[in-house]
């Protein structure tokens, strides 16, 4: 089986991450629970849309970003299992260089297995373990939704199956005999 992970929110901690930087600069307290929906700018009202990604463009974002619990603990058994297992993520010329280290040194992915890509949809895999809800629109695969604040707003008939964690995505992978 070809199945495609997203990076961000998914595999990293990339909204905590970024709001976390948010804060530091510009003293708010906002939380990832208050940000309910995809347009991250809507809940940051102390800078400007600019500035808020900005912080994304800096030196190392990516690299001081988190690693979600067990995520490559389950990766590494799907491959084990003889899945092709691959990362497509968000493409932005600078951030690039930044993921694919991310990637490799807590993950495990070779540059062989890394997609930049958005428009997903476009990817040929069996399945999307993705949390942008965008992502899964007209995607042909499985289509896994990796649980976050921001796509409460999901209607089920949007994705195959809701997972909160990789601990549950392995429970779904057993149940439907991937693993």
């Amino acid at each position: 089986m070809r199945i495609a992970i997203d990076l961000d929110d998914t595999q990293s901690e990339f909204c905590s991450h970024w709001i976390s930087i948010y804060n530091a600069i510009f003293e708010d307290n906002l939380k990832p629970s208050d940000v309910l929906d995809w347009e991250i700018e809507k809940y940051c009202n102390k800078c400007s849309k600019n500035e808020l990604y900005e912080i994304l463009g800096r030196n190392n974002f990516f690299k001081h970003t988190e690693p979600v619990k067990y995520a490559r603990d389950v990766i590494a058994k799907l491959r084990s299992m003889g899945h092709e297992v691959f990362t497509v993520t968000a493409y932005h010329p600078n951030a690039c260089i930044d993921k694919s280290w991310w990637l490799k040194e807590y993950m495990g992915f070779t540059q062989d297995d890394i997609i930049f890509c958005n428009k997903k949809h476009l990817i040929r895999a069996d399945m999307l373990l993705d949390d942008g809800a965008h992502n899964h629109a007209n995607f042909e695969g499985l289509k896994i939704v990796y649980d976050r604040p921001h796509n409460q707003h999901m209607r089920e008939f949007e994705y195959d199956c809701r997972v909160n964690s990789w601990k549950d995505f392995e429970v779904y992978c057993q149940l439907t005999g991937i693993l």
